[in-house]
């Protein structure tokens, strides 16, 4: 069972940070949760930007961030949630936001994100990213035109990724959890990767062929035991074993099956691991055009 009771919401005041903050203020209202409304204030002489009066600087960006802040609460009109608004100096924006996350014990952190690309991702990074991968608690990440009017049921139809880890039970169980609080759909994905055959193997294509379908046929079967296990009548579910590359199959099929949310574990790759193999989980926030909920399983004692 999903127990909210503190929901993280970093800002940087930019229209990505905005459409985040909808779903931060609808999961609190369902969750009866409090709300942190956290403004990390870089220390800006550390990235370059060095004033003689960084006392009078601090101050200045505090009071911007404190009048945007208010700003916000009054346009959502949120008197109805418990709220807390937080300003904190940092060298690091995401070291800050999990620092928060762990200290304070949030249940979840809500962020936009700006999806950056190409050699601008590769040399900065990203802050929603950094905080993905280091956060022990769930990330909900929001990118820009993602959120629906906040008139409107948010979530309707989730995408469930499953890749059959030793934690699959775990992340389907939370999604059914949550599906039952939206009283949504479940669409539950396993990939196929897709093989590379050299062109002298195009003679046994009708084996290769063959092969695949009976890979598919275990995989919903698989996939079909997963959810019997569970035993959620209540809520629909839909399976679906497609061949592709895992990232930018599950990202397409999110938009072509107009999913809400696609929830997906992380491992935690980090390091040289990471940068040599790279994430999918991470691959999938960039992509996606989906909100992307992503939880790093808890380890059976």
């Amino acid at each position: 069972m999903i127990t909210m009771k503190k929901i993280l919401f970093p800002t940087d005041y930019s229209e990505y940070a905005e459409q985040a903050f909808i779903y931060a203020v609808d999961l609190a209202r369902r969750f009866q949760a409090e709300l942190h409304i956290l403004h990390a204030i870089v220390n800006y002489s550390y990235a370059g930007y060095f004033s003689p009066d960084q006392e009078n600087l601090y101050k200045n960006l505090r009071k911007n961030a404190e009048y945007l802040t208010e700003d916000l609460v009054e346009k959502y009109q949120i008197s109805d949630l418990k709220v807390e608004k937080l300003y904190f100096p940092a060298l690091s924006a995401s070291s800050m936001i999990v620092d928060y996350a762990n200290q304070f014990q949030a249940s979840l952190i809500v962020m936009g994100t700006h999806s950056r690309q190409g050699l601008s991702h590769l040399v900065l990074g990203s802050v929603a990213e950094n905080v993905i991968r280091t956060a022990t608690c769930p990330v909900l990440t929001i990118g820009k035109g993602m959120a629906m009017d906040r008139d409107s049921k948010l979530i309707k139809n989730i995408l469930v990724p499953i890749d059959f880890s030793s934690h699959s039970k775990q992340l389907l169980s939370y999604a059914m959890d949550l599906a039952k609080n939206y009283q949504a759909k479940l669409q539950i994905l396993h990939v196929i990767d897709t093989p590379v055959y050299p062109a002298f193997y195009v003679m046994d294509q009708i084996a290769f062929t063959s092969v695949a379908e009976n890979i598919k046929t275990r995989v919903v079967e698989n996939l079909n035991s997963l959810v019997n296990e569970l035993k959620e009548p209540s809520v629909e579910t839909e399976i679906f074993a497609v061949e592709g590359r895992a990232a930018k199959t599950i990202a397409e099929f999110a938009e072509e099956n107009d999913n809400d949310l696609i929830l997906i574990a992380t491992h935690g790759l980090t390091g040289v691991e990471r940068f040599l193999l790279g994430s999918v989980t991470e691959k999938v926030v960039r992509l996606a055009k989906t909100p992307v909920f992503t939880v790093k399983p808890k380890e059976n004692n």
